[in-house]
């Protein structure tokens, strides 16, 4: 599956692009969103292109976008890469949180319950933590605490026993094993009996709400005067970080009263667009 980039009009709508600006792609992935970018600014401008996946920031390199600079690294780091490559005045920064299309369908990893693979689920393969770490190694307590927490899942205390249960049997190391015993739990629905515990590994794996607060942050404080900040969530979780964060951080003003959704038109031709949420916050001059 190739990866389409969601609410791209509305992106350029509140980002703003201008020619010769510099901006930040703080979740680079495929770059779909940073070529829109570079169309706008033209030759005279710079993106910074971050993605701390190595291979999906390898893939990219091989392109050579001209006025790219592309940085294997966290968007927590932001602040750091903007000095190193002498950005004096950044003009905007983008956050598209939801997960590239590509980990879902050929990393490999585990991210898909539609899939047997290794259950690992880490976007940077040197995280210490994978998911069959937290699953084989968190107390009953634990997990569903992880379950509850990340995923908002009603049933995380039956499925972090039947799991704890399950380990007598052997480590769980696949996906398709785990599946099995969320399955059990439960009932099956027009969501995937797993999605919710996938989510939360998933997070849980990559510190991506402590992220999400973490390159917000970083953002508000290091946009120009006049800069953008915009940030698309997928979940609740993800959304309520970047309103508060938005909404409380002083000297600047959201710009989305509402949260932006995607239109009918792009939902019937991108169902991934279906759960994003655009906001943006302006900085004041």
């Amino acid at each position: 599956m190739i990866h389409k980039p969601v609410l791209v009009d509305e992106v350029m709508e509140y980002l703003q692009p201008k020619r010769g600006g510099t901006y930040i792609d703080a979740t680079l992935g495929a770059g779909g969103h940073t070529r829109a970018i570079l169309e706008k600014i033209g030759y005279e401008g710079t993106v910074l292109g971050i993605e701390q996946d190595p291979e999906l920031a390898e893939k990219i390199k091989e392109e050579h976008i001209k006025h790219l600079i592309i940085e294997n690294a966290s968007y927590i780091t932001m602040e750091q890469l903007a000095t190193s490559h002498t950005l004096d005045r950044v003009d905007g920064v983008l956050f598209d949180f939801g997960m590239n299309s590509w980990h879902i369908d050929a990393s490999g990893r585990g991210f898909s319950f539609q899939k047997d693979e290794v259950l690992d689920m880490r976007f940077d393969p040197l995280n210490a933590t994978s998911a069959a770490h937290i699953i084989n190694q968190s107390t009953a307590h634990e997990l569903e605490d992880i379950f509850r927490t990340y995923g908002e899942e009603r049933r995380a205390r039956k499925i972090a026993e039947a799991i704890v249960d399950e380990r007598k049997n052997g480590r769980i190391l696949t996906t398709e094993r785990l599946v099995s015993v969320i399955g059990r739990i439960v009932p099956k629905s027009a969501k995937h009996p797993a999605t919710r515990v996938f989510q939360a590994l998933r997070i849980a794996v990559n510190r991506e709400l402590d992220n999400v607060a973490e390159g917000l942050a970083a953002a508000l404080r290091l946009v120009s005067p006049g800069g953008r900040v915009v940030a698309i969530a997928f979940h609740s979780l993800e959304d309520r970080i970047v309103k508060q964060a938005m909404r409380n951080t002083e000297g600047g003003v959201m710009l989305t009263k509402k949260a932006i959704r995607a239109t009918r038109a792009e939902y019937l031709e991108n169902t991934r667009s279906r759960s994003a949420v655009l906001r943006a916050w302006e900085k004041s001059l």
